[in-house]
């Protein structure tokens, strides 16, 4: 993952705070960060994945509720569970707490859509205010597990869905055996990222990153109405889905458990679209060099029907993404790039 800003104890992108290497993350630490977040948004829900995390979750409500703000609470929940239930209580912030070697935050707008980079490092940079006159609310909530169940299954098949689950959470694994049987590795669908990112292998179709199932579901289920895809997300599924964060989200962005068990549900057709599809390659790279800070943010050029995203990440590191047709041509992109920005003297190399 690459970060496009630091301060004296986070490295920030989109939709993610993460703590610097060695740095242990004190409860002062995170109400102050609670304190800087508060100004930005009006109504926040919190949780937390373990109960290792329940004294930041705590002191991260706390400076949010002494800057006048109400927050609601969730200890111990799963990710997919809480991004689907902090709108429900009209929060317009949803900050969520994981990570094990260290401490990882992620942020989500009204929408359930990461923070952008710019706005995280707007508010990473930001000093702590002033405690508020007005009395903000901590507010205890269950967990919304249940009842994003029960909202699922009211969407999908009543019988188990034909494919396999792997994943190295168990609470993320246990919520998608919901849904899967588990009982054969015809279609197994790898999930990480606190159940965030999922990729899938066929016997038939090989692997198939989330890029392509995110196409394929595009494929399969076209909407009509305006929705949003991120900005690395598949070439092909940008083709019938505008660009734009103001427009309608769709479920499927937000949420790979809908995505995948919808796509499940049509096993046949899902299978038959993938094999139509053409192969979309990603590679990923961080490279050094001496101008990040000169660098635009979200550069994107367009090669031969290639993609090449280019960002800060972090103090003299440029994080690349290519995405391409095919294999050969993002190796080439690849040596090409990392040729151009290991060399480059300044700026104007790399943007001519």
């Amino acid at each position: 993952m690459g970060y496009s800003g630091e301060n004296n104890c986070f490295r920030f992108s989109d939709g993610c705070c993460e703590s610097l290497p060695g740095r242990v993350i004190s409860a002062s630490d995170a109400a102050n960060f609670g304190g800087i977040i508060a100004s930005n948004f009006r109504r926040f829900s919190v949780g937390c994945d373990s109960f290792s995390h329940v004294h930041h979750l705590h002191a991260l409500c706390s400076g949010i509720a002494e800057a006048g703000k109400e927050v609601y609470i969730w200890e111990n929940t799963d990710l997919p569970s809480f991004r689907f239930g902090y709108p429900v209580l009209s929060s317009d912030c949803g900050i969520f707490l994981s990570g094990s070697g260290c401490l990882k935050i992620s942020i989500f707008n009204a929408e359930k859509m990461p923070l952008s980079g710019e706005i995280i490092a707007g508010i990473m940079n930001s000093h702590i205010p002033r405690s508020s006159c007005k009395c903000g609310k901590i507010i205890p909530v269950s967990s919304f597990r249940d009842i994003y169940i029960c909202n699922l299954k009211e969407r999908l098949p009543e019988h188990k869905l034909n494919a396999a689950v792997s994943c190295g959470t168990r609470s993320i694994r246990t919520l998608w055996e919901e849904f899967f049987a588990n009982e054969s590795d015809d279609l197994v669908f790898q999930v990480s990222a606190d159940g965030q990112n999922v990729n899938a292998y066929s016997t038939t179709t090989g692997f198939i990153p989330m890029e392509k199932l995110q196409a394929a579901y595009s494929a399969l289920y076209d909407s009509s109405e305006s929705c949003s895809l991120p900005d690395n997300a598949c070439v092909y599924a940008q083709n019938s889905i505008s660009n734009s964060y103001d427009a309608f989200v769709p479920r499927f962005i937000v949420d790979p458990l809908y995505m995948c068990a919808k796509l499940v549900s049509e096993r046949d057709r899902f299978l038959e679209t993938l094999r139509f599809m053409p192969e979309v390659t990603t590679v990923k790279r961080e490279i050094i060099v001496n101008f990040s800070d000169l660098l635009p943010l979200k550069k994107v050029y367009d090669s031969e029907n290639s993609k090449v995203f280019l960002d800060r990440s972090g103090k003299n590191r440029i994080s690349m993404l290519i995405q391409s047709l095919s294999s050969e041509t993002a190796s080439e992109l690849n040596d090409f790039w990392s040729h151009k920005l290991a060399s480059a003297e300044n700026i104007r190399d790399v943007i001519i």
